[in-house]
């Protein structure tokens, strides 16, 4: 099975969040993300982020554009009082989970943040083989040089691209999943104010902070 991270184009090196939270149940702050390109062509970063609002996003310092599209969001249903609507409700949500799948935030990489080699000399040095040894490969035997190659797919995974930063300003209002406020109450009023996140769903990590949000990895 392909790695999550050879198809998305890029994997997550290291990932840091500063939030400031309001316990009338909202928090704001913003995180930042540092990803290593896997192909040097990568210019579109899909992120999960389900309930956030976006403010800005930079890369590398470099204000970026961004599509933030939630499927969830809008997810209704013809007659919702009624117990008989549970199929279409069903599909509308397997389809939504299914378009979210991606991710929710589509971030373009601008064109002042270029793809580079971290050696960029190192990785375009090929191996040579010997032309002597497919008939002597006795690699004591006189003559015999140095052997091995390096095959277009080995050199091309060998190839160590230079991390990129994604700082991600966001706001997030009364969350649904993943993140709980607990606050005194009438009837418990001497309850200390504190919040946990709580593993509500297999993707709740998505509905308080942008991020690299699916089962295979985390």
């Amino acid at each position: 099975m392909q790695r999550e991270s050879t198809r998305r184009g890029f994997s997550v090196n290291h990932q840091k969040v500063a939030l400031e939270i309001d316990f009338s149940g909202s928090l704001q702050g913003f995180t930042e993300i540092t990803i290593v390109p896997n192909i040097p062509d990568l210019r579109t970063v899909h992120l999960h982020a389900r309930h956030c609002k976006i403010s800005s996003i930079k890369i590398d310092g470099h204000t970026a554009g961004f599509l933030h599209h939630d499927p969830l969001s809008n997810l209704t249903v013809s007659k919702p009082d009624e117990f008989n609507v549970y199929p279409e409700l069903k599909r509308r949500l397997y389809s939504a989970l299914s378009e979210s799948d991606e991710g929710e935030l589509s971030i373009a990489i601008p064109s002042q943040v270029p793809i580079t080699l971290v050696h960029p000399a190192a990785a375009a040095t090929a191996t040579t083989v010997n032309a002597n040894a497919n008939a002597n490969p006795n690699p004591n035997a006189a003559g015999s040089g140095v052997v091995g190659t390096l095959g277009s797919g080995q050199h091309q995974h060998s190839k160590e691209y230079t991390p990129i930063v994604i700082r991600i300003e966001y706001s997030l209002k009364d969350p649904e999943e993943g993140i709980q406020f607990v606050i005194p109450s009438q009837n418990y009023p001497y309850r200390v104010p504190h919040v946990y996140t709580t593993p509500s769903s297999p993707d709740a990590a998505r509905c308080w902070i942008p991020c690299v949000d699916n089962l295979w990895e985390r």
